[in-house]
């Protein structure tokens, strides 16, 4: 996976360079999400301007920060569900990559940027649990794999401040609705799952999920 990413920034940071030319309007911004590290992510953003137009790759990477941990989660009951817990279970590692455009209104300030992304989810022999009375739970060696698929429709502001002639400090903000589709494979090896011993169980599952995103955008445009 680190690879596929590695090989995705190349190609992009390859058309990004071929395809820019040097005039008026045309800047560059690279930035990064501070909200990422509270879920210990960590994010990258880049982004060529061109007056009214922006193009954009985002590419944010989740390392595992547990060898064998509990899932402790970030709710309960309603809020409980063990697919609401991702960025709360530190046996996860992620990757989430974004290509995306904004629109500018006249003030050029204000914009609309639908932005489609792919994250995968995945951790692999690791001796986990889960203890949700309410809902899904486990406790046993596990592997487990998660795709998603994604589109947020964003409204943002930007603001840049002058640091120099070449420089500006870069302060972005966004907010709005997205939908998601996972599909997900569990493994587990001498465990239970809803409390019931198996020696190998394989799970296969999928769901739709509608939430609501805010961005945070710090960096420089040059």
């Amino acid at each position: 996976m680190a690879k596929t990413a590695f090989l995705s920034l190349t190609t992009f940071l390859s058309i990004f360079c071929l395809h820019s030319q040097e005039g008026p309007g045309n800047t560059y911004r690279l930035s990064t999400n501070p909200l990422q590290y509270y879920f210990t992510g960590y994010n990258i953003t880049l982004e060529r301007v061109q007056q009214r137009f922006l193009f954009g790759f985002d590419l944010t990477f989740k390392p595992s920060y547990c060898n064998s941990c509990p899932v402790e989660g970030g709710g309960h009951g309603l809020f409980g569900n063990y697919w609401h817990q991702n960025y709360w279970n530190r046996n996860y590692n992620s990757i989430t990559i974004t290509v995306y455009p904004k629109f500018y209104y006249a003030d050029l300030k204000k914009y609309f940027s639908p932005q489609p992304y792919y994250r995968n989810w995945w951790f692999h022999q690791k001796e986990a649990s889960y203890d949700n009375v309410e809902g899904y739970r486990f406790d046993g060696l596990r592997n487990e794999l998660q795709h998603v698929l994604g589109i947020r429709f964003l409204f943002g502001k930007t603001y840049t401040f002058q640091l120099s002639s070449d420089y500006k400090f870069l302060l972005d903000y966004s907010f709005g609705p997205g939908i998601q589709y996972h599909w997900m494979q569990l493994e587990t090896f001498a465990g239970t799952v809803y409390d019931i011993y198996h020696d190998y169980l394989h799970e296969y599952q999928t769901s739709f999920a509608l939430n609501f995103q805010i961005r945070l955008q710090l960096g420089f445009q040059f």
